[in-house]
């Protein structure tokens, strides 16, 4: 890796700067939207500031967040010992100006402080670290924090200390010039391979985070809360575009999709099917569709799914694909691979043999023991794990069942006429069976051949969970949250 690496420096920094783009967009995107979330749509500060308590409380709970307190956390606190009150400050977040206020509060209130130096101010203040009760007053004490957009914090600190590197600026450019220096592009990645994947690991993290920032409201989105299918979907579709403009998702990759589409040239229309989103009642549709003297209630599943012709073999798939209609159907991207795990890895069954043939030498490895055959089940934490590695991953970690939906059918790349959701199945059918002109068929959808609801609140298999294992999952699975629209577990 790390020579591979040093000899293709440009192609590592665009692995980065598309990194970096995604976190800006996703930054970008959690806080742009055209509405204003609930949080801030409220009367006074004190309503915004319970409101934003709870979500932490339930983000910190649902997310696994630690709950230990850590010595960075107490010394960037100050206090009051007259008003029994601290303040853990942030740096680029109205610090300075908070600190001047303590200062008038604390020790010197009849000196003026606005024509002390930042320095001054700093020094000046009694930091809770120092304090030998600092256990009792840190439990007893009022506290309040105050803080601000990330990027926007960063960008502050950046344009106020690193921007304008002169000789004559402050001593802060000077200590960290040295440290800052090894991490100059060209020398940074030819020494320090196992840096690099920390940094992307992080990066990755913080995308998580600023999909957890968006999407963790207790409220529904303007999409869910559509009136109807076609409003929905039409929703839906302008969220996709915007996203995939704003996060600069590639726009090629069409014909990757291919292998995933069903066509009807009757009705000229096309089906990008996705494992564990309804597609083999869709396929099931499609044969009564298009073959109807066909006894589809007695066809095996794996009969169906080679009953029916791929775009991909089709000699004029380009111009299909461009003139024909299109639709696809999502579904939360937890809730699809629970239902992979629960379909085809919770029990080693005879039924999926041959699926375990395919994929089980390589999930063997996360397997509890390696050398038991059937019975000892694939673990669900392992499992996670295991399609929650970063990059491209082996064969096996992209297999359809649980590969992410945008990889299937492409929809920066491909112009959808609907996009359905699994959530909204019964409506969404109806209208699309209204839409191809199939009404008759309308009260057949088929049920799932093994139905269960795989809920990503389900405590048996969420409950699981360590908190790095479910930022692994939101970073792996990012795309499809945001182009999609859903919110985290």
């Amino acid at each position: 890796m790390s020579k591979s690496f040093v000899r293709s420096w440009g192609t590592v920094k665009q692995l980065l700067i598309a990194t970096l783009l995604l976190l800006s967009g996703a930054l970008f995107l959690s806080w742009n939207r055209e509405y204003v979330n609930f949080q801030w749509n409220v009367e006074n500060s004190k309503t915004r500031s319970d409101a934003l308590l709870r979500h932490v409380r339930n983000t910190c709970t649902t997310m696994r967040f630690p709950n230990k307190m850590t010595n960075r956390a107490i010394n960037h606190m100050v206090y009051d010992d007259e008003r029994k009150v601290i303040y853990c400050f942030i740096p680029k977040v109205a610090s300075t100006s908070w600190k001047r206020v303590f200062v008038l509060l604390t020790r010197h209130p009849k000196q003026n402080v606005s024509t002390m130096t930042r320095h001054a101010v700093h020094g000046t203040l009694p930091f809770l670290s120092s304090d030998k009760n600092k256990e009792e007053k840190l439990r007893t004490y009022k506290k309040f924090m105050v803080v601000r957009h990330p990027f926007e914090r960063v960008l502050s600190a950046y344009r106020d200390k690193l921007e304008d590197w002169e000789p004559a600026d402050s001593a802060f450019p000077r200590m960290v010039k040295g440290r800052i220096g090894k991490y100059r592009m060209s020398a940074f990645f030819g020494r320090n391979w196992s840096t690099v994947k920390q940094l992307l690991g992080a990066i990755l993290l913080l995308l998580s985070a600023a999909l957890l920032v968006s999407w963790s409201m207790e409220c529904e989105t303007s999409v869910v809360e559509a009136e109807d299918a076609k409003t929905r979907s039409d929703a839906l579709e302008q969220h996709v575009k915007e996203v995939c403009k704003t996060m600069r998702f590639p726009d090629t990759g069409a014909s990757q999709a291919l292998d995933h589409m069903h066509y009807d040239d009757v009705r000229k229309v096309i089906y990008c099917f996705i494992p564990k989103v309804a597609s083999t009642s869709w396929k099931k549709m499609w044969l009564k569709m298009t073959q109807p003297r066909r006894n589809v209630s007695a066809m095996r599943r794996g009969a169906i799914h080679i009953s029916l012709p791929l775009l991909i073999l089709d000699k004029d798939k380009e111009k299909k694909l461009k003139t024909y209609k299109k639709f696809m159907v999502v579904r939360h991207p937890f809730e699809r691979v629970l239902s992979a795990y629960r379909d085809k890895l919770e029990y080693w069954a005879r039924h999926n043999h041959l699926f375990h043939l395919m994929v089980g030498k390589e999930l063997n490895k996360y397997r509890n023991n390696p050398n038991k055959k059937e019975g000892d089940n694939i673990t669900f934490t392992k499992y996670i794990r295991f399609i929650s590695q970063p990059g491209r991953g082996t064969p096996e970690q992209r297999n359809e069942h649980w590969l992410p939906m945008h990889e299937i059918c492409h929809p920066c790349a491909i112009q959808y006429d609907f996009i359905g959701k699994y959530e909204n199945l019964k409506e969404d059918s109806e209208y699309l069976m209204k839409w191809l002109g199939v009404t008759d068929l309308m009260d057949t959808f088929p049920a799932a051949t093994r139905p269960f609801h795989a809920s990503r609140y389900d405590p048996k298999y969420f409950g699981q969970l360590s908190h790095e294992e479910i930022m692994a999952f939101h970073a792996k699975y990012l795309p499809d949250f945001l182009l999609f629209d859903y919110g985290f577990m």
